[in-house]
């Protein structure tokens, strides 16, 4: 079969994938869409290639199917560093990261982010440098790895602060807040949260608002109790 009947074969595949998808039924929709960018990659269609096991992937995280989705990301970033798309190289590499870090793979998570950060710096889009130095952060917290993390949010509450991001700040203190909690460093951590406060209320962002109000609150009777 000739290239331009595979390629026709495979937008046949699609669309077929896209009306099942549509109606529901997922695994068969994801055999389809399979076929359709396995056939995309033989003709040198890297472009619907990647796009197809990105929408995959997608459709694999719908159905808490976290291995299957990072194995789809993973194909579709290889398509894009020959695309040399840097953009959604990042994009897919952060996503892969946010995946490992929910399994507990740290290292890998770390990896990922910190390739993700590169392209971003690269690229200069302050906004995503930000929130990769929060990914990081996060994965070192969860690592119990206290001084990494505290310096990751001070690169991303530094960004924040620039980009007068008000979302961004209030989330970089109260990450900051937790892992003064974690340390039982109590009286940082109850000043880390009352900074967050009031930027989130002025975010309109009712749920943090409510969680850090109980943390305050819950901090402050601690140290209550605490005192001689």
């Amino acid at each position: 079969m000739s290239d331009i009947n595979e390629a026709k074969l495979a937008v046949e595949l699609s669309r077929n994938g896209q009306r099942l998808l549509s109606a529901g039924d997922f695994s068969k929709a994801i055999e389809l869409l399979k076929e359709a960018s396995r056939i995309f990659g033989q003709v040198g269609d890297f472009q619907s290639r990647a796009s197809h096991q990105l929408q995959i992937a997608d459709i694999y995280l719908l159905m808490k199917h976290p291995q299957e989705a990072l194995e789809n990301y993973q194909i579709a970033l290889a398509s894009l560093e020959k695309l040399e798309d840097e953009e959604k190289q990042a994009k897919v590499l952060n996503n892969i990261g946010l995946i490992e870090a929910g399994m507990g793979r740290n290292d890998s998570a770390l990896d990922h982010f910190r390739r993700a950060l590169e392209l971003y710096q690269h690229l200069d889009s302050t906004l995503d440098i930000a929130r990769q130095w929060g990914n990081l952060g996060t994965t070192y917290r969860n690592m119990q790895d206290w001084e990494e993390a505290m310096d990751a949010y001070n690169q991303a509450l530094s960004l924040y602060q620039k980009l007068n991001h008000t979302p961004g700040i209030a989330d970089q203190f109260t990450n900051m807040a937790y892992v003064y909690s974690m340390r039982h460093e109590l009286a940082q951590a109850l000043e880390f949260y009352k900074k967050s406060l009031p930027l989130y209320t002025e975010a309109g962002d009712s749920r943090k608002v409510d969680l850090t109000g109980k943390n305050i609150m819950t901090l402050h009777s601690t140290l209550e109790e605490e005192k001689p």
